[in-house]
């Protein structure tokens, strides 16, 4: 027996499909439903094929759908679905759920199907990568403390007799996913010629196994002493020094990690002072070429130092302009005079109220005499400040009788 499944619905077709449309509107009627043959109002469902709704742009019923549905006044919605939904209703006997039909739920599940094939081929590629090197799905490159990944390149420029030859060699101390952490290292080598394409050469791996941390990273501090003929610990310090036949590291620069364990008794930045210091010697001595870093750092420093010499100068000159003009037009105090105020008039001029300025005839008193001066003065008000106090009976000495017998320990 038929199931009315289609009873208050209006299904109409986008365009042709697998049915014809008598037998389209004759199943429909059957499961109390109506199939209309023009897109009007009382349309509630729109079965399209998957290649009618790719091109949606230039089918009018698809566009006029959509339109409706972005209409917020139009109570009834237009659900565009796939024409399976009405096919296996139909076998079914049961109206099946749109959304497993509609166009976005279609383009989802084949998003996860490819997906997961795409999954499978990548593990199916990895494991047979880490056959020779590294399975990407087990480890991943180390990060110490620092914040430093243990993933550096080291280069050597030299020439053969088909031009120049640019080597590189990566090394990387690997970590594995699982817990308790296992550790691999491994070096790949990769050259450049003329053409600027780097080609991979050749792979160091030199355990056959991955194990613990400390024989792992003693095979990675080994392999750069050996190509760079430079102790791990003095890659900061010994930076760019090496021979041009030897591989060079460049530690990274403007406060990325370096990683720990640096040359022992140093800091990082002392490491760099003498790292510069030394290069600059070389590039004296023997003309080497120095990295762009450090020749911005030394003109910036020379230009720092330039203008700090020109404000100081310009301060000091300011500040000598200024005291001379106060020594100028002030007068000094009696106290601080080389010579006494030989008559009255000269007294009576010092006192008023209008101050002279000082004659040529007048000695004129050094800074350091001043400060000297000055500082006896404030010793004095301090020890006076410091002395006892003494009642007004006390100034003079009671007991003597006579005052030319007193002493001077009695005044």
């Amino acid at each position: 027996m038929v199931a009315g499944i289609f009873k208050n619905r209006v299904l109409a077709a986008a365009g042709k499909n697998d049915h014809e449309v008598e037998k389209l509107q004759t199943w429909t009627q059957m499961r109390k439903g109506r199939f209309s043959l023009d897109m009007d109002d009382s349309v509630t469902h729109l079965l399209c094929t998957e290649e009618q709704f790719k091109h949606k742009n230039k089918n009018k019923r698809i566009q006029e759908a959509m339109q409706r549905n972005k209409d917020k006044e139009k109570k009834i919605k237009i659900k565009i679905v796939h024409v399976d939904w009405f096919t296996f209703s139909c076998t079914r006997n049961k109206k099946l759920r749109e959304c497993d039909y509609d166009f976005k739920a279609i383009k989802r599940r084949e998003l996860i199907k490819s997906r997961k094939q795409k999954e499978e081929e990548a593990r199916i590629r990895n494991s047979l990568l880490g056959q020779d090197w590294i399975n990407p799905d087990l480890y991943h490159v180390f990060t110490d403390k620092y914040h430093f990944r243990y993933e550096i390149q080291l280069f050597r420029n030299t020439e053969d007799e088909y031009g120049a030859v640019n080597e590189k060699y990566e090394l990387y101390l690997f970590e594995s996913h699982a817990k308790p952490h296992l550790y691999w290292f491994g070096a790949k080598l990769c050259q450049k010629k003329d053409d600027g394409v780097w080609r991979f050469r050749a792979i160091e791996r030199t355990s056959t196994t991955c194990g613990v941390f400390k024989p792992e990273f003693e095979h990675f501090k080994n392999f750069f002493l050996f190509k760079t003929k430079h102790r791990w610990c003095d890659r900061v310090l010994k930076a760019g020094t090496g021979e041009k036949t030897d591989f060079s590291y460049t530690p990274p620069t403007r406060g990325k990690p370096v990683g720990g364990r640096l040359t022992p008794g140093l800091s990082y930045d002392e490491c760099v002072k003498r790292n510069i210091e030394t290069r600059l010697l070389f590039a004296e001595l023997f003309g080497d070429e120095l990295p762009a870093n450090i020749q911005i750092d030394v003109a910036m420093t020379e230009l720092l130092d330039e203008v700090i010499d020109k404000a100081c100068a310009a301060h000091c000159e300011g500040l000598r302009d200024a005291f001379h003009e106060m020594w100028a037009t002030e007068m000094p105090a009696p106290a601080l005079r080389e010579t006494p105020i030989e008559n009255a008039d000269a007294e009576d001029e010092a006192s008023g109220n209008t101050i002279s300025a000082p004659s040529d005839s007048m000695p004129q008193l050094s800074i350091e005499d001043v400060d000297e001066r000055l500082g006896s003065m404030q010793d004095c008000e301090m020890e006076d400040a410091t002395a006892p106090s003494l009642d007004n009976d006390e100034w003079w000495p009671t007991t003597a009788a006579v005052s030319e017998d007193l002493t001077m320990q009695d005044w």
